[in-house]
């Protein structure tokens, strides 16, 4: 167990939040939650014979510039209602099928690209597509388990789903 302790010390950051992980590792969430831009001093403590001990020396300072790239730029509440429907999700067997309807150019460029929640880019292609519909599977085997990021524009229309790999 592993205790992460974020305190804001730029005006405008959260003043305090305390992030519990099984990990070593605090992946920082971009949905819920989020920390705003500015530099927080972070102590990280271990769990240890049943006592919590200092971990990383006294702080770590954290600047937070922004939400990672992926997202720049976009509103992000687009994630929940997007038209673009995506599924298995959770995905177990490494494929996932995207599917967007009512499309309203006779022929489309569309791009599709994967992002982790580090907003780094691990997939990318791009296909042309005619008629009302968008229909294709996504190979993601070999993917780490974790959250993603699946952004899909069409000739100038973004959808963005998130999605689960197990």
């Amino acid at each position: 167990q592993y205790r992460f302790r974020f305190e804001g010390v730029t005006a405008g950051t959260v003043p305090l939040r305390t992030i519990a992980r099984p990990s070593y590792a605090c992946l920082l969430n971009w949905f819920t939650l989020p920390l705003t831009d500015g530099v927080y001093n972070v102590s990280v403590e271990a769990l240890v014979g049943g006592q919590w001990s200092g971990y990383c020396g006294p702080v770590c300072p954290v600047t937070i510039v922004s939400a990672p790239s992926a997202f720049a730029g976009r509103d992000l509440e687009v994630v929940s209602n997007s038209a673009m429907q995506v599924w298995p999700n959770p995905v177990r067997d490494g494929q996932v099928r995207l599917l967007i309807e009512g499309l309203t150019d006779e022929t489309q460029r569309v791009s599709v690209e994967v992002f982790d929640l580090f907003g780094k880019r691990v997939m990318a292609t791009q296909q042309d597509n005619s008629g009302e519909v968008f229909n294709t599977v996504l190979d993601l085997d070999g993917f780490a388990t974790g959250i993603y990021v699946i952004n899909v524009t069409v000739n100038e229309q973004v959808y963005l789903q998130r999605i689960s790999v197990l």
